[in-house]
């Protein structure tokens, strides 16, 4: 899904850079028409989604940031320009030197679903080196975002509840302690990604973390089951954050450090679209577990969360 703005926003109907669209769907058009393309002529609509929140947060006459997340499930929309590169070529042919044929120059673009296909670049290294190396290439822009997004829906695929059910397991020591290094592992590789960013990021990419941070806060975290488990959702977030957050202060990155603790997130969607900064309910959250946490070893005697 893609929107204009986030919920709380009001968009603009007007003052696109095409004349008669608003600014939203004229920098969706351009992204479609080629701007949002790698160098092989590839279009995915993760690149599209980069590309349209990029420019339109950019926009001297945009007061609106546009949104954009997954509704079940992994992979990427794939368009492959060179279908109507070719089928543009063809209707020159067909034209010649006169007016171009009825019909000629309408064009269907191929949509490629293939699971072989994936949002991220080729790489053979580890994780932080390849976030090294697309952090320190503006040109990568979209290739980190693409990467970004593709471990945040790992880690969001791998943590929901078919995995990690609220009801059903008794909670005592063996379990506790399962379910917190099952996560832990999970959000391992997308630990070192924030790091890297919360270290190296600029303005531009550092919104790379605010869209993790707020797509992992705002998941389907089950309504009912277990306190302990329901409360225990959050576990992964606060280990993501305390990551990056060491990350930032240990550089003096102050802007990323905000964004850690006050990305505004949704965490409870029944109370009528309510905002608040990621730390509340992170907090909030795991300071109702301290007495689960004496579980750990070595934590039997702590008294404090």
């Amino acid at each position: 899904m893609l929107t204009a703005g986030k919920a709380d926003e009001t968009v603009a109907d007007g003052n696109g850079v095409r004349p008669g669209h608003s600014i939203f769907t004229a920098h969706l058009l351009d992204g479609l028409e080629g701007a949002a393309s790698s160098k092989e002529g590839i279009i995915t609509a993760s690149g599209v989604m980069a590309y349209v929140y990029d420019r339109v947060a950019r926009d001297q006459y945009s007061h609106q940031t546009p949104h954009y997340g997954f509704v079940d499930g992994d992979g990427d929309f794939i368009f492959d320009t060179s279908l109507l590169d070719a089928a543009h070529a063809e209707a020159k042919e067909d034209k010649g030197e006169g007016k171009t044929q009825e019909g000629s120059g309408e064009v269907d673009i191929l949509i490629n679903t293939s699971p072989q296909i994936s949002s991220a670049p080729e790489v053979s290294t580890s994780v932080a080196d390849t976030v090294k190396g697309l952090l320190s290439d503006p040109t990568k822009r979209i290739k980190l975002d693409d990467f970004v997004s593709l471990h945040v829906k790992r880690v969001l695929d791998a943590t929901d509840l078919r995995h990690f059910p609220m009801q059903g397991d008794e909670v005592n020591k063996d379990s506790f302690n399962a379910r917190i290094n099952k996560y832990e592992e999970i959000v391992r590789d997308l630990q070192q990604i924030l790091i890297l960013i919360a270290k190296w990021g600029d303005s531009r990419q550092l919104r790379l973390l605010e869209t993790a941070l707020s797509r992992l806060a705002e998941a389907d975290k089950g309504g009912a089951g277990l306190v302990v488990w329901l409360h225990l959702t959050w576990y992964p977030i606060m280990v993501l954050m305390y990551s990056a957050g060491i990350s930032a202060l240990a550089n003096q990155k102050y802007d990323a450090l905000k964004i850690v603790l006050q990305t505004m997130v949704q965490a409870e969607p029944s109370r009528d679209n309510a905002r608040e900064p990621l730390i509340v309910p992170v907090m909030s959250n795991m300071t109702d577990l301290h007495d689960a946490f004496k579980y750990l070893t070595g934590q039997e005697q702590k008294y404090v969360p």
